[in-house]
């Protein structure tokens, strides 16, 4: 596949500022106009593509990889949303959903896809189900020319160039603070965690842990995993509140949230004490426990702006503009109680996220 022509190769070509360079394809007013009509043509010439220079884009083209879920959709309508945004470059998107988000699923998705005797893809965009097992074919896409940007969960020691997604360790101590604000001392708390080995839930996990042990007010009962699903975690979740009767119970996945919260709806403690729950993630049934009071909080990442930010990352790389650009974008955490979850963000559970 041809190397992509940069903003780099335009300014050592013109011999002008990477920074006049970009200004003069945008047409701007602060650029002469014989110097700005100069750039264009030699732009035009080397194949360089631009929304306002008036001529026919070099089509944009990324393969975006993650599960076809409730969470995911809410990524997916940001990723809809950059494409309409970036049309003008000819900005195409080809979307890879897997029915589980297992890595055996993914790789044989993301082997396929590097496979095609026609593979033209100029980014690609994944959600990662394990960072670890999705190395060497990350490192293959890159060698191919493609761009690759993780979004949700990250890759670190892989070839990718950017991440967007909340973060980890933030999200899971703020969990641990909101736990430790509500409990008394003694309490205890049974720790339930996802069978993924994605690098957020991981990092989620042993943030909470570590800031609960840090506090030194409750007990962890122990570390429970669960297949990431929610009738697989309402399974677990039955069996601890048999066998353990815990204070509390904490979750590191959307679906094991739910799982918990259908368990304690089926069962109550001998006491009549309620189990306080705090979840991950926005959805429909999320929003019904926490209306209800089965669920106390939940704690938001904004996948739209997951989803958005990783397509708008993949066309700066493509286009050359990596001055300024970041390895890690962090979206916000954001603290969802019964109180503000439709009275002031209620654009979170139609899928209607911000984003900067």
């Amino acid at each position: 596949m041809a190397k992509k022509v940069t903003l780099i190769d335009i300014a050592n070509e013109t011999g002008l500022s990477i920074s006049t360079v970009h200004r003069a394809l945008q047409r701007s007013p602060t650029v002469n106009k014989e110097t700005g009509e100069k750039v264009i043509q030699i732009a035009q010439a080397m194949g360089y593509w631009s929304g306002r220079m008036g001529v026919a884009p070099n089509p944009a083209k990324f393969a975006v990889l993650c599960p076809d879920n409730e969470f995911f959709a809410e990524a997916l309508r940001g990723i809809e949303y950059a494409k309409r945004r970036y049309r003008y470059a000819g900005c195409q998107v080809e979307l890879i959903l897997s029915e589980h988000y297992r890595v055996g699923e993914q790789s044989d998705q993301l082997r396929e896809l590097l496979n095609r005797a026609d593979f033209d893809f100029d980014g690609i965009a994944i959600a990662p189900a394990n960072a670890l097992l999705l190395n060497a074919l990350l490192q293959r896409a890159h060698d191919l020319g493609a761009h690759v940007v993780t979004f949700n969960n990250d890759a670190p020691e892989s070839c990718r160039e950017c991440f967007v997604g909340e973060n980890p360790v933030l999200a899971g101590e703020t969990a641990a603070l909101l736990y430790n604000r509500v409990l008394q001392p003694g309490q205890q708390i049974a720790v339930m965690t996802s069978h993924l080995l994605a690098t957020g839930l991981r990092s989620r996990t042993e943030a909470f842990i570590a800031k609960i042990r840090e506090l030194n007010k409750v007990e962890v009962l122990g570390v429970f995993e669960y297949m990431d699903e929610p009738e697989a975690a309402e399974e677990v979740a039955v069996q601890i509140l048999k066998n353990l009767s815990p204070n509390a119970i904490f979750t590191n996945s959307m679906w094991g949230s739910v799982g918990a919260a259908s368990a304690l709806e089926q069962m109550q403690t001998d006491n009549g004490e309620k189990v306080l729950l705090v979840g991950f993630d926005v959805c429909e049934r999320v929003c019904a426990y926490l209306e209800n009071d089965t669920m106390f909080a939940t704690l938001s990442q904004e996948p739209f702006t997951q989803g958005y930010q990783a397509i708008k990352l993949l066309m700066k790389l493509c286009t050359g503009q990596t001055d300024g650009l970041r390895d890690i974008y962090h979206t916000y955490t954001e603290v969802l109680l019964k109180t503000n979850l439709r009275g002031i963000r209620p654009e979170m559970v139609r899928g209607e996220m911000s984003f900067t």
